[in-house]
């Protein structure tokens, strides 16, 4: 397993892979913004892929079960992000969803971890970006702790 340090020393605690680094699908409709994202993520060790179309991302987490997370904005051109909350297709593999937005209400927040998914607010640190990444991989391989490592991450 590998650890990377967390802002306050302590060990950050990356999932195990078995055969991949873990995939991952930024839908992001800023492209600095998302090849930050991309380039944060990568060097934590995740591959990373990214598009700005919920169109897009719904075809892929439909036809690509190799996706192991997707971490998409609420608010995007033409279709709402918390659409990909709803997999498409009867045979659709539920694909862990990280919503991102400067605008999170209580209702939202409430909405969105109802469906099984997870808030991050933005403007983030990156610590808290792979924290949140960490916990929904874990959660999606059954892990039965929630515990990363992180003190004060929150």
């Amino acid at each position: 397993m590998h650890h990377d340090l967390a802002p306050d020393g302590d060990a950050i605690r990356k999932p195990a892979v078995d055969t991949h680094p873990p995939r991952i699908l930024v839908v992001e409709d800023d492209a600095t913004f998302a090849e930050v994202v991309r380039f944060e993520l990568e060097v934590g060790g995740y591959q990373v892929e990214l598009t700005s179309s919920v169109s897009e991302a719904q075809r892929r987490m439909r036809d690509d079960n190799d996706l192991d997370l997707v971490i998409s904005d609420v608010r995007l051109p033409g279709k709402s992000g918390l659409q990909l909350l709803f997999p498409e297709g009867a045979d659709a593999k539920p694909t862990p969803v990280l919503m991102m937005s400067a605008f999170i209400s209580p209702k939202l927040q409430r909405f969105v971890e109802g469906m099984g998914a997870a808030v991050l607010e933005k403007p983030f640190t990156f610590a808290k970006l792979h924290l949140s990444v960490i916990r929904l991989l874990r959660r999606a391989a059954g892990a039965t702790t929630d515990t990363c490592g992180m003190k004060g991450v929150e």
